[in-house]
């Protein structure tokens, strides 16, 4: 593959919408959108702050700010112990003989044990209320659990606040319980329950605090509720907007949601990279999410090994509105300010490496990369930015670097494109990554240099 600087007929730099990512196209103004929705986005706002209120007012959301999961699990633990009728709110079997309940046991949360009359049993807990559940840990427990449990019959149950990015129940290892239905499981069990007063009256409160945590999820994630113009909102968009992320900031989980948005993209990028993984042999594309600075991200990249332990990573990493084509190559110093040189050696960089292949364009006038483009934007002249003036390059040294376009109903990439994006720029660097022509010049590039430094 020789890599030329072609010139395709120009047309409008935006493509037809998919609607993947199961985010609905935006075809009006957001104004248009919300005007009609006003009287009940004020209702919706009006519950959000009663849910929030109520879970202030509950001594037992006080209790467990310290430390969430590990709260949870000691709660639960406790709970067990001192009454294993209770257990029954988990488990919908007899619990029989001798119980015994670990907590934190082998790094489970909870591990409860019992002799039925012809086979030992296992109920193991995973809680996850202020993280997010991931499948590979899920993945790595059940090792775990046949290791320490063997000749158990073990039952595992994710119980976790948000809906995890994949389908738990078809999972035949684990079944999801949600933090909400444990509560009403609660407040149905313990009518029948042998329990002191007081110890009844704290764990009602705990049974609520978990309706409360769960019935402000919902309204968090309804559809009504997050009908924003791009995945990853900032908190100074739309009235409402502003109101949820409050509110979630308020109750202290505003970071929980954000891994959330994070993580179910990663799962839908993770699932069509792996219907396409044909087309980026030899390559095999690796997804990632997490929080940078409180604000969801969400990426994929592709990394080539060369001879001496070094590695050229083309990646895609979407933050906030932007929508960035990320270049990192551990031979090359990226330089932090000006003073370390700044970005004249990292255009001078990518002029003698990648030769604005990957990058957008090596220049921006008027809000647009003025460029021929391909994978995404393939066909396309030029691509949208709101790179300042003075800034042609990002950067996160002392490696990465990249340069973005924005994501939004009339912007470079349409919300409901984010995973068509990924996928076409991930085909894009496979073709570049198998090219030799282009890898060779990395490869002579001076290990540790930069021009100037």
């Amino acid at each position: 593959m020789t890599l030329e600087k072609k010139t395709p007929p120009a047309r409008r730099y935006s493509v037809q919408r998919n609607g993947l990512f199961g985010l609905r196209p935006i075809k009006k103004s957001l104004s248009d959108v919300h005007k009609g929705n006003l009287n009940l986005m004020e209702t919706e706002m009006r519950e959000l702050s009663k849910i929030v209120a109520a879970l202030k007012d509950n001594p037992i959301y006080a209790l467990s700010l310290g430390s969430r999961e590990l709260f949870h699990s000691n709660f639960l633990g406790w709970m067990f112990e001192k009454y294993p009728t209770m257990i029954g709110v988990v488990y919908g079997g007899a619990v029989t003989g001798d119980v015994t309940v670990r907590r934190e046991w082998h790094n489970l949360d909870l591990v409860i044990t019992f002799d039925a009359v012809d086979e030992r049993h296992a109920i193991v807990i995973e809680i996850k209320v202020k993280d997010v559940p991931r499948q590979e840990q899920l993945n790595s427990y059940d090792e775990t659990v046949k290791r320490i449990l063997p000749g158990f019959t073990a039952h595992k149950i994710l119980l976790s606040l948000v809906e995890p990015p994949w389908s738990v129940n078809d999972d035949k290892e684990w079944k999801r319980l949600s933090l909400a239905e444990l509560g009403l499981k609660i407040q149905t069990k313990i009518v029948d329950a042998d329990l002191t007063s007081d110890h009844a009256a704290i764990i009602r409160l705990y049974a609520q605090l978990c309706i409360d945590l769960g019935a402000l999820m919902v309204k968090v994630t309804a559809a009504d509720m997050s009908n924003r113009d791009y995945f990853f909102v900032k908190k100074d968009r739309i009235k409402e907007n502003k109101v949820v992320d409050a509110a979630l900031t308020d109750a202290g989980f505003a970071a929980t949601v954000n891994k959330q948005r994070s993580s179910s993209l990663e799962q839908a990028i993770a699932s069509a990279l792996k219907a396409a993984s044909g087309e980026f042999f030899p390559f095999k594309p690796e997804p990632n999410s997490g929080l940078a600075n409180t604000q969801p991200h969400t990426g994929a990249s592709i990394v080539l090994k060369l001879p001496g332990d070094f590695e050229l990573d083309t990646g895609v990493h979407i933050q906030n509105r932007q929508y960035r084509r990320v270049l990192s190559f551990n031979r090359f110093a990226v330089p932090r300010n000006a003073i370390e040189g700044g970005e004249k050696d990292i255009k001078a960089f990518i002029d003698a490496t990648d030769q604005w292949n990957w990058m957008f364009g090596e220049s921006h006038q008027g809000g647009w990369f003025e460029h021929p483009q391909d994978g995404f934007f393939k066909g396309s002249e030029r691509v949208p930015t709101a790179h300042l003036a003075n800034n042609l390059i990002c950067r996160y040294a002392p490696i990465h670097m990249y340069q973005y376009t924005t994501i939004g109903p009339d912007s470079g990439v349409p919300v409901g494109e984010l995973v068509w994006a990924v996928i076409a720029d991930l085909k894009y660097a496979a073709q570049l990554l198998s090219c030799k022509e282009y890898v060779a010049r990395f490869e002579h590039w001076p290990q540790g240099s930069r021009i100037g430094g």
